[in-house]
């Protein structure tokens, strides 16, 4: 309350009083907007605002000042989490939890200095950037909304590549540099927000966690966040592939026939349903299995093929192969001519004289 007060004693006569909730912001004006961008998004420094604006510096510090007392920075110039949320309907996809691993590809004194002076940890834009000898570690606090997963990634590769930008500048180092993979994505979540099946889950107090057969991590949770009821795909390595070809067609499926019944889906649903996909995958791993063990024969097939191949001239093309060998023991009676062809068309004869055998 003490805070309310003292934002509102230091406005403008004219300024209304906030919101009693704290969560709204007093209007930004056209200019304020503009710089908050510049700040914000394209981490530009306020001497670079006033270049780009062709305006002092003194004027670009009265904006962040006003910008300050209105709640949309802080005094890091980081943008208040939250402040004019862009989440429209279409966004039904929200990235979070990002973590970068970054090679420093040249440093010298500075960086060296600066990371002496603040012990290893660097703040910009809410970010939390830990500085190692010869890396840094970026932990983002930001949110990506997309229609798709897609579109959430591209927006956030895009805010990752002016990060990186000013932060080259700032600590002045190199981290971005062409023919380099020096950027490794440690983390990262997609969410499905408003998720029905969440939504109940979390009035329920229920929990669902899913763990990935082949490593044991968790890949699939239902999660509360900001109050967004999601369904979320976290496995570090798989998590978009996830949420793009398992998660998002899962409810989609779901829903479409349960529409069709004329009922809505309940969280017993998913669970007889999750059932089904356990039992579905089991099965699945058995018949593997035995597809590994045929795969494994005909790959012995082939080396016996490839070494039965003799030394005579070519005198034929694929076609005359395929008019003339009807069965797997054409294939011995022909063994030279097929050594004269190409290492393309043996592999293409190899696909067909294996459909043989099928």
């Amino acid at each position: 309350m003490k805070g309310s007060k003292r934002v509102q004693n230091k406005g403008s006569k004219g300024s209304k009083k906030g919101s009693k909730s704290g969560l709204q912001h007093p209007t930004l004006t056209k200019t304020e907007k503009e710089i908050l961008h510049y700040l914000t998004n394209e981490l530009l420094t306020p001497k670079q605002i006033a270049t780009r604006r062709k305006c002092s510096k003194s004027a670009i510090y009265k904006h962040i000042r006003n910008l300050k007392k209105k709640g949309a920075i802080n005094k890091n110039y980081q943008r208040v989490q939250n402040f004019e949320r862009t989440l429209t309907p279409k966004d039904r996809i929200r990235l979070h939890g990002l973590e970068l691993n970054i090679k420093i590809l040249y440093l010298d004194d500075r960086y060296k200095r600066y990371r002496s002076e603040k012990n290893g940890i660097y703040y910009h834009d809410g970010n939390t950037i830990l500085l190692y000898r010869n890396s840094l570690e970026v932990y983002l606090v930001k949110s990506f909304f997309g229609e798709t997963a897609q579109s959430a990634t591209r927006k956030a590769f895009e805010y990752i590549n002016r990060l990186l930008m000013f932060l080259e500048n700032d600590l002045d180092v190199i981290l971005v540099k062409a023919r380099n993979n020096n950027v490794r994505l440690v983390n990262a979540h997609y969410s499905e927000v408003g998720n029905a099946l969440a939504r109940e889950v979390n009035d329920k107090s229920e929990k669902i966690r899913v763990y990935a057969r082949e490593d044991g991590k968790l890949w699939f949770m239902i999660d509360n966040s900001f109050n967004l009821h999601e369904a979320e795909t976290v496995h570090p390595e798989t998590a978009k592939v996830d949420m793009e070809e398992v998660v998002r067609p899962f409810f989609q499926d779901l829903r479409d026939q349960f529409l069709s019944e004329g009922r809505p889906v309940v969280f017993s649903d998913l669970k007889s349903l999750v059932a089904e996909i356990l039992s579905n995958q089991k099965t699945f791993a058995d018949n593997l299995a035995s597809h590994v063990e045929a795969v494994k024969s005909l790959s012995d097939m082939s080396k016996d093929i490839r070494s039965l191949v003799g030394g005579r001239k070519k005198v034929k093309g694929l076609d005359w192969f395929y008019n003339n060998i009807s069965s797997l023991e054409d294939v011995f009676k022909f063994e030279n001519e097929i050594k004269s062809l190409s290492n393309k068309e043996k592999a293409e004869l190899s696909k067909w004289i294996f459909s043989l055998g099928a």
